[in-house]
């Protein structure tokens, strides 16, 4: 499930994740960007955010960037 407001954006960056504990699909909303060839997730500082603690317990992620 997303922030509704944020499921209406056009080209919205979302990044999907294993769930750490459950195992099922997280997609989350968030600040991404493209710099060079290397893809930059914004976050808030630390790790405290399940987006950022689930790729560091599963790798396995999936990023749309402007609908791709």
């Amino acid at each position: 499930m997303t922030n509704p407001v944020a499921a209406r954006l056009p080209n919205r960056t979302m990044l999907e994740t294993i769930g750490r504990r459950s195992g099922a699909v997280r997609r989350t909303p968030f600040g991404g960007y493209i710099i060079g060839s290397e893809f930059w997730i914004v976050s808030n500082p630390g790790t405290s955010p399940d987006y950022v603690r689930n790729p560091v317990a599963d790798p396995r992620v999936r990023a749309r960037y402007h609908g791709r």
